[in-house]
């Protein structure tokens, strides 16, 4: 699977992403978490709105369903390394047995030194919290935030827990975003960017090129109903910006993530491009597809642990469509706002 990124922020802080992926299909999507305040806290109106949409059918398509949880452990919900650490281990395969062995092994220390940092007895140095994160698979990001919370720890002064205490604060709100949760991913130039994101032909021709079916400019302007001479033109800026090249067998892609920061002003376009596209869809929704929206009331405590999850979401279908073999081109919306500003 291979996919695009817009993640925009408003002024008030709301969140608003457009996820374009080529995946296997049918896309299952279940839904594991609700928001836990009561009626008393339900001070805030807000929308939950996304949807998955194939670009148009394109072939036989091979059954094999993919579950996303929002259940995943994330450092950036937590304050305390050790707290994050054993919840991590706790949430493995097998309720984590056998992992605190293995991160030992990692460390090259006995495992009762690592059971005892665990317990708040002692702290990582700061070698072994470099393992850790290794051994963890944290992104750079990630990595970075993790040793703040070493330092926090092991700080001996007020006056320098207050400076840890401030970093892990700017950097749990960079946490918020969504290419801390996806780490390196490519960025065009501004004047290709503003190319690219002009015309939403550009995303689906790119990312069909990942298709083994669709390597070849007729089969593209066939399955996408897309004028042959702007194949062409699409292809040729594709060609000269090494998004994509062509193979023995035609097109293939080259450059498979691409971000557009939050603070782009291509973002607004670009988010309109396809939830206008998402508007023919919904007129047809197909049982393997699906479109969600869910007006709700919630506190804001709440409204902040559902944008975190979706994050954890989002980072979870990146590793999914990493590792997927495209079949089709779809497009995942998704748009977590405050419907009154009061």
């Amino acid at each position: 699977m291979e996919l695009a990124i817009t993640d925009s922020v408003t002024p008030e802080g709301e969140p608003s992403w457009v996820v374009e992926v080529a995946l296997n299909f049918p896309f299952e999507w279940k839904m594991l978490a609700e928001p836990s305040a009561g009626p008393a806290d339900r001070a805030t109106i807000t929308a939950l709105a996304f949807s998955i949409v194939v670009v148009p059918p394109l072939m036989e398509i091979r059954h094999s369903h993919v579950n996303i949880k929002m259940n995943g452990v994330s450092i950036w919900n937590y304050e305390s390394y050790k707290l994050f650490i054993s919840d991590f281990i706790k949430s493995s395969p097998g309720k984590g047995r056998g992992k605190l062995k293995k991160m030992a092994e990692k460390l090259n220390v006995h495992p009762t030194l690592v059971s005892q940092v665990l317990s708040g007895q002692k702290d990582f140095s700061q070698e072994h919290a470099l393992n850790v994160t290794k051994f963890l698979g944290l992104l750079e990001k990630e990595v970075e935030y993790f040793f703040e919370l070493l330092f926090f720890a092991k700080a001996s002064s007020n006056d320098l827990k207050n400076y840890h205490k401030k970093r892990i604060t700017q950097l749990a709100s960079q946490g918020q975003t969504v290419k801390s949760r996806l780490g390196e991913v490519s960025e065009l130039t501004e004047d290709d960017k503003i190319r690219f994101y002009s015309d939403w032909r550009f995303v689906i021709v790119w990312l069909a090129t990942s298709i083994k079916d669709l390597k070849h400019e007729a089969s593209l302007s066939q399955n996408f109903d897309i004028p042959h001479e702007d194949i062409l033109r699409i292809v040729d800026f594709l060609l000269e910006k090494n998004l994509c090249e062509r193979a023995d067998n035609g097109l293939r892609m080259k450059v498979n993530k691409i971000h557009v920061p939050s603070d782009s002003p291509l973002v607004m376009n670009h988010h309109i491009n396809w939830r206008i596209k998402s508007l023919d869809f919904v007129r047809s929704v197909t049982p393997e597809e699906l479109a969600f929206t869910a007006p709700f009331s919630v506190s804001k405590k709440d409204f902040a642990v559902i944008k975190s999850r979706l994050l954890d979401t989002i980072q979870e279908i990146s590793k999914i469509v990493s590792e997927s073999e495209p079949e089709v081109v779809a497009c995942l919306n998704l748009d977590h706002f405050f419907v009154s500003r009061g």
